[in-house]
């Protein structure tokens, strides 16, 4: 795992030399990612120049023999690689029979070969997670590519004549890529769902590269070719199979992803919340581990968010060295001044997996294995069940007895946060609201977006989600697994764990999102993966894996009591925050300042969710750090 960085420029651009001193400052603004090494590659062209820098946290051999930037000797091409290839010993001993000969036990190596043997079509070679950037020396090209589900990310910039990327946003602003300049439409997505949505990220003339995705940069421009789809992942498989044949199918494609990502040289652990997903991937790991698993779990006081007594029960099944911190609010307060600046984006999700992530590496681990994905791909949110009531009741109920139901409502619970994304998707009748996928995830609801952005900043937001295409032939259950893959697992999970972890130099690995595992399960009706119970086909699978004493019938997911903290250890921090209108200037261009104070006012009279509050606080607070 890593942080990686690079610039094209042409010679009116810049020198190898000055350009290397911007590689350098972006290598150091990532040291996090990768504090076992770093070193940068350049070199002059005829007409331009190129720079590759890369920062190592060392998992797969730990000698300097994986060391980055690496160059092949055969073709002169260089690489520098962020991620994980779960199949490369299997990708070495191919290149090896080909005549290859390779000098590392590392991935990185194994990609930079199979590049030189397969060119693009590498990418299709590859398990895992990645972002890697090659300079081709036969074409005088930068071949990009990220993996399919965008678990590792790739920030670039454009401009005439120059192209730069960077594993994150902060690092292209360090490298003064580009100014730090607050995109409105960034900040548009922000408030509908608390997380900016790919491709745009916070700063205008940043993008996010897209996953599933690899290209050429040639003279500075980048051609862009999909090469690999969720959607067709979600076509139906053909043939039927029994409900046994199905699971024994699951159970082998799962547990093979779980085996796969144990490969390390470096310690390695799971995160253990106490839930379905992770309990599964701890007794998996722990059956196939060597050597006793560890175990990283964060825990509460507060007794109905803590999920001690399935954590107790699951490490003494599997037997994990394990390690347990009790999290209070006076601990979180003392956090948040080193928490939130590492934030590469504002997000309103990502305190948790920070924390976690920071006692795993006190503990000793530099990997941790994550349950992340399975509530997606099995149906775990309350959305699985809550989207096909919404249009059941918009397609039998006639409108004018909803309409009638929602004025009768709108005299006992007008300020609720509830009721008002109810009422707000029956009124729009389909027209100029959000689809129904969406609803659950929205944050400040359209007109809360329109009284906290100054009208002009940003452009009408009634629309927000038109774009948010999901393909009509799915079933409801399919069509919400794959919305959630596309936006929040893609834009807040994934991109909050990657930057969490890495501020604390910890990789994570997400077995759910195989993309084999994906496939299977994702080609499934949605009957056959939801019936008597919420996420009923991995309840069936983990059956067969682990005691039923583990096994939760529900779980709320990983949280914080936050909306106790925030009114009571936290209040004073967040009040502070929220009322200070000097906090970022160009923030205050775009939302409102008396705005945010009535949000606030608001959730202390207990007519708004914490998390609307929250958003805010962690919003100023970035920009105060990063877009003065």
């Amino acid at each position: 795992m890593c942080g990686i960085a690079g610039i094209w420029a042409s010679a009116a651009k810049g020198d190898p030399a000055g350009l290397g001193s911007q590689v350098d400052t972006m290598l150091a603004a990532m040291l996090h990612r990768g504090p076992d090494q770093g070193g940068r590659w350049a070199k002059h062209l005829d007409n331009s120049a190129i720079v590759l820098g890369g920062r190592r946290l060392a998992i797969q051999d730990l000698t300097e023999a994986g060391s980055q930037p690496m160059v092949d000797p055969v073709t002169g091409n260089a690489i520098v690689f962020n991620g994980e290839i779960y199949n490369f010993p299997e990708l070495h001993r191919e290149l090896t029979a080909m005549g290859d000969s390779l000098t590392s036990d590392c991935d990185t190596e194994v990609v930079l070969r199979g590049y030189a043997r397969w060119g693009a079509e590498v990418v299709d070679r590859l398990r895992g997670m990645f972002a890697f950037a090659i300079w081709d020396v036969k074409t005088q090209s930068l071949f990009l590519a990220r993996d399919r589900l965008g678990v590792k990310p790739l920030y670039y910039h454009r401009s005439p004549g120059l192209f730069a990327f960077a594993s994150e946003v902060r690092a292209l602003l360090q490298g003064d890529v580009t100014p730090a300049n607050l995109s409105p439409s960034a900040i548009r997505s922000y408030l509908a769902f608390g997380a900016v949505s790919e491709p745009v990220t916070i700063i205008q003339n940043v993008r996010a590269f897209p996953p599933g995705h690899h290209g050429f940069v040639r003279s500075g421009q980048l051609e862009l070719t999909r090469y690999w789809s969720l959607a067709e992942a979600f076509r139906p498989a053909r043939g039927k199979e029994s409900p046994t044949e199905l699971d024994e199918r699951i159970q082998a494609l799962l547990s093979e992803s779980i085996k796969l990502r144990l490969i390390s040289d470096a310690p390695i652990g799971v995160f253990l919340s106490g839930g379905l997903d992770s309990t599964v991937v701890a007794t998996i790991a722990a059956a196939n581990s060597p050597q006793s698993i560890n175990s990283v779990s964060v825990v509460f006081k507060e007794r109905e968010f803590s999920e001690k007594l399935w954590i107790d029960r699951t490490v003494s099944h599997i037997g994990s060295t394990h390690y347990e911190v009790e999290l209070t609010e006076s601990e979180l307060l003392r956090l948040i001044p080193t928490a939130l600046p590492s934030y590469d984006q504002p997000t309103v999700d990502a305190i948790n997996t920070y924390i976690v992530s920071m006692h795993a590496r006190q503990a000793g681990l530099t990997v941790a294995l994550s349950g992340i994905g399975g509530d997606e791909l099995f149906g775990g949110y309350p959305a699985f069940k809550d989207v096909p009531k919404l249009r059941s009741i918009r397609r039998t109920v006639p409108a004018r007895l909803v309409r009638a139901g929602i004025s009768l409502l709108d005299l006992v619970a007008s300020r609720r946060d509830r009721f008002r994304k109810l009422s707000q998707y029956f009124l729009s009748d389909g027209n100029g609201g959000i689809e129904a996928e969406l609803v659950h995830r929205e944050l400040f609801l359209a007109n809360d977006r329109r009284s906290l952005a100054f009208e002009g900043s940003i452009s009408p937001v009634s629309d927000l989600g038109k774009g948010h295409w999901i393909p009509p032939e799915l079933d409801d259950f399919n069509a919400i697994s794959y919305s959630e893959m596309t936006g929040y697992l893609l834009n807040t999970l994934l991109r909050d764990t990657d930057f969490a972890s890495m501020a604390n130099s910890l990789e994570v690995r997400e077995p759910y999102l195989d993309h084999h595992l994906i496939g299977a399960v994702a080609s499934l009706p949605g009957a056959a993966k939801q019936a008597q119970q919420t996420k009923w086909l991995l309840r069936r699978v983990a059956r067969r894996i682990v005691p039923e004493s583990l096994i939760q019938p529900g779980k709320r997911g990983f949280s914080f009591p936050m909306d106790r903290w925030l009114r009571e250890g936290l209040r004073q921090e967040v009040d502070d925050v929220l009322r200070d209108p000097t906090t970022s200037y160009q923030l205050s261009q775009i939302i409102c300042q008396r705005e945010i104070e009535r949000v606030w006012t608001d959730f202390t009279d207990h007519k708004v969710s914490w998390t609307r509050p929250w958003a805010l606080f962690v919003i100023k607070s970035w920009a105060r750090s990063w877009a003065k």
